[in-house]
């Protein structure tokens, strides 16, 4: 979840101008291509992050990644680095916001004619005023409501744009006190072509 910034702390100078590049160079515009969600063992993507971030919290053992996949198969347009990077963070928050411990579940399945990333645990929660504003650019919590995590206030932000470039959506619910659920919707799209053999060469005498 991203950090949000009160009215009373403006960014500006050298620190506002770091914050605008790194959300500039985030949303630049990104490749499309179709790729396959699922790889020969599972969802390919999920289970790198889950892995990744399992070594990067190893210390949180009061913390435990879930992850829930259905049938692989399904696939979407979009670029692998960017949702990569969409997930990491989701799964990140999620850990940083729950400074009580306890399971942060990865669910990867269709719905109707979406695929659906969520990412869900059950930390602080967002109350119902923050939900939408925490997608605003440089808004961050009240470090009295967020226990002192913090942030650029840019993650959040970045993520529902590259989102919207590969015309899905990012959404939010949540409950303060029992935890948030992200999700993340991408449309899913035709199976791309398999590659055609390669013609063997005849060679003649």
């Amino acid at each position: 979840m991203a950090v949000i910034a009160p009215p009373y702390f403006p960014l500006d100078g050298p620190a506002l101008e770091a914050h605008l590049a790194a959300a500039a160079e985030a949303c630049a515009p990104l490749p499309f291509y179709i790729y396959e969600f699922a790889a020969r063992s599972g969802y390919a993507i999920p289970v790198d992050v889950v892995e990744q971030l399992r070594s990067c919290f190893a210390e949180r053992d009061d913390i435990t990644l879930e992850l829930v996949a259905a049938e692989p198969g399904s696939f979407v347009a979009g670029d692998e680095d960017k949702l990569r990077q969409v997930l990491i963070n989701l799964v990140d928050n999620a850990v940083k916001y729950s400074p009580d411990g306890g399971a942060v579940e990865i669910r990867v399945e269709p719905y109707t004619t979406n695929l659906r990333l969520s990412v869900s645990d059950k930390g602080l929660g967002i109350s119902h005023g923050e939900q939408q504003r925490i997608f605003g650019k440089f808004y961050r919590v009240d470090p009295q409501l967020s226990r002192g995590v913090g942030g650029t206030g840019l993650g959040l932000y970045i993520c529902r744009e590259l989102v919207r470039r590969m015309d899905g959506r990012l959404t939010v619910s949540s409950k303060e006190g029992e935890g948030s659920t992200f999700v993340v919707e991408l449309p899913l799209a035709a199976a791309p072509p398999a590659a055609e053999p390669d013609t063997p060469v005849v060679q003649h005498a």
